[in-house]
């Protein structure tokens, strides 16, 4: 069975065989929201994190949440990043007020603020 979780109001098919489920999940912690989130904005998109058919949005805290709530071990998640600070579209003050935030928040902010989404391979337990 394959489910998009960000699309999907029901996470877990009644029955299932599987022991591992392989789940790319967009993280909305990344900056991208963050930052317009900031500024009072948030809309959403035709594609993308703010994707406007997404009726789900996760952080890695939530989604360890999320598999552990529903039986699963998580045995890897490995983040794709998009960093802000390398987009030339994103203006100096974007990335002025992201790097006030990181010397605030710290490392673990920075590391999932940087997150776009992470590709998780997890067991059933």
């Amino acid at each position: 069975t394959i489910r998009i979780l960000a699309h999907s109001s029901s996470l877990w098919p009644s029955s299932s065989n599987s022991n591992y489920l392989i789940a790319s999940i967009p993280n909305i912690r990344h900056v991208s929201v963050l930052l317009p989130l900031l500024m009072g904005e948030f809309r959403y998109r035709d594609a993308g994190i703010l994707d406007r058919t997404h009726v789900r949005f996760f952080t890695l805290n939530s989604i360890h949440e999320l598999m552990q709530n529903n039986g699963f071990a998580i045995e890897s998640a490995v983040k794709t990043v998009v960093d802000i600070r390398n987009d030339i579209e994103k203006s100096e003050t974007d990335k002025k007020l992201y790097d006030a935030l990181v010397s605030v928040l710290g490392s673990e902010f920075e590391a999932q603020s940087s997150a776009y989404q992470y590709i998780i391979r997890a067991k059933s337990i």
